[in-house]
């Protein structure tokens, strides 16, 4: 768990410069292919299996996590970004 918000705090300060900014966008309708998160997921999953086969102790947790959110919300900005 700690990995996982670790992960998603770094994405925020990577995207809106700190944890509290309010961001307000009006952003055009999506494409429908952008609710389709395979790609996302399946490099999430991807990214948490390595580490814990590498890490076989309690350090695979939170890397894990912190790899499999971050991947997963890059990888998910990017196709929000090319859908819209």
């Amino acid at each position: 768990m700690l990995g996982a918000v670790g992960g998603f705090a770094l994405v925020g300060v990577a995207s809106f410069g700190r944890l509290t900014a309010h961001v307000r966008i009006e952003a055009p309708q999506p494409a429908l292919w952008a609710g389709f998160h395979v790609l996302s997921i399946g490099v999430a999953i991807g990214t948490a299996t390595p580490t814990a086969h590498m890490l076989a102790n309690r350090g695979a947790w939170p890397l894990g996590g912190f790899a499999a959110t971050t991947s997963y919300l890059a990888l998910l900005a990017a196709q929000l970004a090319l859908a819209t």
